[in-house]
């Protein structure tokens, strides 16, 4: 039989798709299943490249793609495709979520670093709190007590675990029915639910919408069109590092709102 890939026919492609779906429903088919793991295999390689991207050096790509694999197997074990949500967005989830299970894990954030992040944390909540807008490196500076030297580098190597920590306030828990209903429109089934999801959502979007003008613009070209960094420099026509720092600048900015408004 040849490989997925090699059928020309869009229609062909899906009439395969669905058989080995078929087969290998309740794990019966260990045959279908690795098939399905290697046509879908190149979703890995895209969450752990998007993922990698502001990782320091030490973290091997690797290591990534390993677990977004586990991810992969995860997911073709666990679809559910009654609920309505198309296969390559819950294998997205559930690839990244096995990827940054593996960064958590690892624990390669250095402690020190941890703690000048609460710091620059806490006091972008003070400063929202208390003036209504983001403070700058050099007011963040003057409120932690840090060198703006110090704020930059922090916002350079902390970019992962801010993602992590508004990825929790944002989706809350994802157990499996999460999975799945956050891809698809459940609002007659979990009006309440649904509810809460869109009042999160609102509360991002409105955070996003007070960043400041570059912030905002790199977070909704590399969340929003998919850019990656060096792309969103060329856009802005700045260095792909600064651009780093912007996202990293951007993505604190909007821990500290957004964590502060659902604890309110």
């Amino acid at each position: 039989m040849p490989d997925i890939a090699q059928i020309r026919s869009t229609e062909d492609v899906e009439q395969e798709l669905a058989g080995l779906w078929a087969r290998a429903a309740g794990g019966a088919d260990q045959d279908a299943r690795n098939r399905l793991l290697v046509h879908y295999a190149p979703i890995v390689r895209q969450v752990a490249s998007r993922i990698a991207a502001g990782l320091p050096p030490q973290v091997e790509f690797s290591d990534l793609v390993s677990a977004g694999v586990i991810g992969l197997i995860a997911a073709i074990e666990r679809f559910d495709a009654s609920h309505g949500a198309p296969f390559e967005a819950y294998a997205h989830l559930r690839i990244r979520g096995a990827i940054l299970d593996e960064l958590r894990s690892q624990d390669w954030v250095p402690r020190q670093v941890r703690a000048r992040q609460r710091r620059i944390t806490d006091a972008i909540a003070r400063h929202s709190s208390q003036h209504g807008g983001y403070p700058s490196n050099a007011q963040i500076a003057v409120l932690t007590g840090m060198s703006e030297k110090d704020v930059a580098e922090t916002l350079e190597q902390t970019w992962f675990s801010v993602v992590e920590s508004l990825d929790e306030v944002v989706a809350g828990d994802a157990d499996e029915r999460s999975r799945h209903e956050s891809l698809v429109d459940v609002a007659a089934a979990d009006p309440e639910g649904s509810a809460l999801a869109r009042e999160r959502h609102s509360q991002v979007v409105s955070a996003v919408a007070a960043l400041p003008q570059r912030e905002g613009d790199v977070i909704r070209l590399y969340y929003g069109d998919r850019m990656t960094l060096r792309e969103i420099g060329d856009v802005l026509g700045v260095t792909e590092s600064r651009a780093s720092q912007l996202r990293s600048r951007a993505l604190m900015m909007l821990r500290a709102r957004v964590g502060s408004d659902l604890a309110a």
